[in-house]
C-alpha cells in the first residue's frame, strides 16, 4: 500500500463541494477534506486528456475489478523530526462504547494511525492523547513531543473554513449577483511552532493487487497522479482553488491488527453482499449536480461515510449517475479498508 503525499502550502484553498439546500447554495457548501468520488473523477479526467477512451474506460475497469483501490484524502502533520502523523477517519463503532461526554466524543473527526493501532478507548484519548482543531483530531502525545503544554496544543489547526464574499461577472442585475465562496484551506502552524514543525499536507491511500504494478494500466494511474498539481483538485480552481505543490509517493503500512474488524477510509457503495457486513456507519448524500442547462441533473446517491465498520471486508461498486456530452459519468464506491479494533 502506497501515501500518496499531496504537498501544499500554508493558507492553499480547495472548495470540496457538498450537498446544499438547493442551487443557490452550492458555492458557500464545503466539505473539510477531499472524499474519494471527487479524487477518482479527478484522476480519470486526467487521462481522459491523456489516453483514448478504450484506455480510460479499461483503466475505470481496473477500479471495478478491485486492481486498485484510493482512499479519501485527509491531513497530514509533520513534527520537528518531519515525521509523518497521518490522520484516518473516526471509526463509527468506537460510539458504541462511549459512556459520558458524547457530544465533547461526536466532535473527533480524525484520529492519528497511532491512536488507530493502539485501540485505546474514549477515555484513554484523554490521558494519552493530544485533541487539535478544537477536539476534532487525536493524535498520541509521543508522535509530537513539541506539543508540551495544553496552551500550545490549543493553538494548532490543521484547516481552516473561510467564506469569501464574490459578484458574477457580467451580471447587469443585482438580485444574485452577490454571493459567498467557502473555502477549505491548508492551515499554517509557523507562528506558534516555526517553520520546522506543524506544516499540514493532504494524502490519500492507493491499494493495489498483486502484479498490478507492474501493468500499463498502473503507469497511465501514476502518470495521473503526477499531474494533479498541474491540474488541480476540487472545484473553483480558475479562482485559485485547489492547487497543490507537488506529489510524493510513500510506502504506507497497514496497522497490524488480527480479527475481522474492517474500517472505510473511503466512501462506499454498498453491494447486496455488503449489507450483511455493515454494522456501524454514517449515510451521505453525493452527486445530483446540475450540468448542461435545463433541468438536467445527475442522479442522488447514498453512500457510506469515512469510517463505516464492518465485520469482514466490503466490496462497494462504481454508480452510474448520468450522461454528458455521450459518457457515462459515474461516482466511485468501492472500499477500501483498514483492520481496526474490535470493541
Amino acid at each position: 500500500m502506497k501515501a500518496v503525499l499531496l504537498l501544499c502550502k500554508p493558507r492553499a484553498r480547495f472548495h470540496f463541494g457538498g450537498i446544499a439546500p438547493d442551487e443557490n447554495a452550492w458555492l458557500n457548501t464545503c466539505d473539510e477534506w477531499l472524499h474519494s468520488d471527487t479524487l477518482f473523477s479527478a484522476l480519470i479526467n486526467i487521462a481522459a486528456e491523456m489516453y483514448d477512451a478504450a484506455a480510460v474506460e479499461r483503466l475505470i475497469r481496473c477500479f471495478d475489478h478491485g486492481k486498485v483501490r484510493l482512499s479519501s484524502g485527509f491531513y497530514l502533520l509533520q513534527n520537528a523530526a518531519g515525521d509523518n502523523i497521518y490522520l484516518l477517519p473516526k471509526p463509527a463503532h468506537y460510539a458504541a462504547r462511549v459512556a459520558d461526554n458524547f457530544k465533547e466524543f461526536n466532535r473527533v473527526k480524525f484520529i492519528s494511525k497511532r491512536v488507530w493501532e493502539s485501540g485505546w478507548t474514549w477515555e484513554e484519548w484523554k490521558d494519552k492523547g493530544w485533541f487539535l482543531q478544537n477536539g476534532a483530531a487525536v493524535i498520541a502525545r509521543e508522535e509530537f513531543p513539541e506539543l508540551s503544554t495544553p496552551e500550545r496544543v490549543a493553538r494548532i489547526r490543521l484547516w481552516e473554513t473561510e467564506d469569501y464574499p464574490c459578484v458574477k461577472a457580467r451580471n447587469p442585475e443585482r438580485s444574485g449577483g452577490f454571493f459567498y465562496l467557502t473555502t477549505t484551506s491548508i492551515a499554517d502552524n509557523s507562528p506558534y511552532l516555526g517553520r520546522s514543525a506543524g506544516a499540514v499536507h493532504l494524502y490519500f491511500l492507493l491499494d493495489t493487487a498483486e502484479g498490478f504494478e507492474q501493468s500499463d494500466d498502473y503507469r497511465k494511474l501514476t502518470a495521473a497522479i503526477r499531474l494533479l498539481p498541474h491540474r488541480g483538485l476540487g472545484g473553483e480552481r480558475s479562482v485559485g482553488c485547489g492547487l497543490v505543490e507537488g506529489v510524493q509517493m510513500v510506502d504506507f503500512s497497514p496497522p497490524s491488527i488480527e480479527g475481522i474488524g474492517r474500517c472505510s477510509v473511503s466512501l462506499t457503495l454498498p453491494d447486496a453482499e455488503d449489507l450483511p457486513k455493515m454494522k456501524n456507519y454514517s449515510v451521505l448524500l453525493r452527486g445530483g449536480r446540475r450540468y448542461g442547462g435545463g433541468d438536467k441533473q445527475f442522479r442522488f446517491v447514498r453512500m457510506l461515510a469515512e469510517g463505516a465498520f464492518f465485520e469482514g471486508t466490503p466490496n462497494g461498486k462504481i454508480a452510474e449517475i448520468g450522461v454528458n456530452e455521450g459518457h457515462s459519468v459515474r461516482r466511485y464506491g468501492k472500499a477500501l479498508c483498514l483492520p481496526v479494533v474490535h470493541l
